[in-house]
């Protein structure tokens, strides 16, 4: 699915990709094909699995390959028309690196829930050269690339944030039109992997959680929200963030006896 829907299924599109051919067969004997979401007809166009991401983009099958060049953190992207199944375009974009060992992060998102930053047929990726870029699955084209590194970890469809490194380093809100730098913020401190960052962009506030080493919060979850316009730090808060809205946050928070308490803010 393109867009980070957080859980949330996302709208439902004309077409969806769906693997075709015996269960019990191998990934080469099991293409995927779209089927219109309306009538069930699947069309005649296969793709071939990669074992990674299939996007319906209309009637476009788009498959990536993440396995293409690791050392480089290439990841092969291909368009094959549903109704002929012949190829249309095939290019390549990049993910970013961790600042921890310097290895490729291989996923195009910030989360483990393998949903690809992005909105309508646009992706959030990186370019050879490390910079985010906006990619267009419909035309296999760049939209735009951005001028300083960084790896996508969120976005909507106002808003990407970024972040220098897939691990660590300092945050950064790109308008997702343009491509251009809202604001910058340094590293909050988070520790880098296995803690994995949450990130929520809603209404008006970006939402940043993870676990702080050092300091006032040090080993503890903390949640920091920054004004989506701005960049300013508006609160902080003890707990891992379980969901965010335009006016309400979620956290679990540590009872201190082995049990944890679920709570809402305003």
């Amino acid at each position: 699915m393109i867009g980070t829907w957080h859980q949330q299924a996302p709208p439902e599109s004309a077409y969806l990709p769906i693997w075709v051919g015996p269960s019990t067969a191998g990934p080469t004997y099991r293409p995927w094909a779209p089927v219109a979401t309306a009538t069930g007809d699947v069309l005649p166009g296969r793709g071939a699995n990669h074992a990674w991401y299939t996007f319906s983009v209309g009637e476009l099958l788009v498959s990536t390959d993440h396995d293409r060049n690791e050392y480089l953190c290439e990841v092969a992207l291909e368009a094959i028309s549903g109704s002929t199944g012949t190829r249309q375009w095939s290019a390549s974009v990049h993910g970013g690196r961790r600042k921890e060992n310097n290895d490729c992060q291989k996923r195009l998102s910030g989360s483990e829930l393998g949903q690809v930053i992005g909105s309508g047929s646009r992706i959030a990726a990186v370019t050879a050269d490390g910079t985010p870029q906006l990619f267009d699955l419909a035309t296999g084209s760049t939209v735009w690339a951005a001028t300083d590194r960084g790896t996508p970890l969120d976005g909507d469809d106002r808003s990407l944030l970024v972040s220098e490194f897939a691990d660590q380093s300092t945050l950064s809100l790109l308008d997702l039109e343009t491509g251009k730098k809202q604001w910058s913020v340094p590293d909050p401190g988070f520790d880098p992997y296995p803690s994995q960052r949450t990130t929520f962009l809603v209404g008006d506030r970006v939402v940043v959680g993870g676990r702080i080493p050092i300091g006032e919060f040090a080993g503890r979850p903390t949640t920091i929200i920054y004004d989506r316009e701005t960049g300013r730090e508006i609160d902080r808060y003890v707990g891992w963030v379980q969901g965010a809205g335009a006016d309400w946050l979620a956290l679990l928070v540590s009872e201190g006896s082995g049990s944890d308490k679920l709570q809402f803010h305003r």
